[in-house]
């Protein structure tokens, strides 16, 4: 991993790229394909709670493949069990200290039965960023595909979780293509944390309001998926992209 420093005085962290060994139990969750990829160092190992996720390192990217059972992290205001917002969601995470520009691409396919019929229990799918202070308080920018009376709704999913519990969310979405790919980018700014997305990286739309988290510099940042659909969801993720300004704080 390298860093080279601006003109401007940011810290740029480039990725490099390596051939990553897998070995033992982890052979059967995570697989490489392909050489160059920029999940492959600097990242800790996958977060695989219920054993049943896959990380398929493919394409340049990452792919999270999980089965037709829940996945999914507390919403409507619920906590989670015994207060764990993140409970049996996979991840892929890495630690970051000070402020921070993260983005990356994902797109993926989410299919609502299989007689293709719209129900509002047909499930729902989503995948993007997060970032924790801890497992109880966290934010997440996702792609997320959801059923509406009139078919799927896709669109940016921005959310923050204190204490084990969903504190805000605020979607953006309307009917699109299954296969429709999605930018998502997360700022840190000293106390601030500003969510964004775009449909083709240059043109980029504010998400929601700007979180205010009193945490400590390091925190992890990262990639999560989380589905309750009747098909497997497998997300993909690539054109990652982070920017590194370390800042002081009190």
């Amino acid at each position: 991993m390298a860093i080279r420093q601006t003109m401007l005085g940011l810290l740029v962290l480039t990725v490099p790229y390596a051939d990553a060994q897998v070995t033992g139990q982890q052979a059967d969750a995570v697989r490489q394909i392909g050489k160059e990829n920029p999940f492959e160092t600097g990242w800790g190992k996958p977060v695989n709670p219920e054993n049943d996720c896959k990380f398929l390192r493919e394409r340049g990217g990452l792919t999270i493949e999980l089965p037709n059972r829940s996945h999914t992290l507390p919403v409507g205001g619920s906590p989670s069990p015994r207060g764990e917002g993140l409970k049996g969601v996979p991840l892929l995470l890495r630690n970051v200290t000070g402020d921070f520009v993260v983005q990356v691409r994902v797109a993926g396919t989410c299919k609502p039965t299989s007689n293709g019929k719209f129900p509002m229990t047909a499930g729902w799918a989503e995948a993007g960023l997060i970032v924790m202070a801890d497992k109880r308080n966290f934010v997440r920018l996702a792609w997320c595909c959801h059923p509406t009376l009139r078919g799927w709704s896709r669109g940016p999913n921005w959310g923050e979780w204190k204490n084990g519990w969903c504190d805000s969310d605020h979607s953006q979405g309307g009917p699109g293509k299954v296969n429709r790919s999605m930018y998502l980018r997360l700022e840190r700014k000293g106390r601030m944390l500003l969510a964004a997305y775009s449909h083709d990286g240059n043109k980029w739309q504010t998400q929601g309001p700007s979180v205010v988290c009193n945490w400590p510099a390091n925190v992890k940042l990262g990639l999560m998926a989380e589905a309750a659909a009747v098909e497997a969801f497998k997300p993909h993720f690539d054109n990652f992209k982070l920017v590194v300004k370390p800042t002081q704080r009190q």
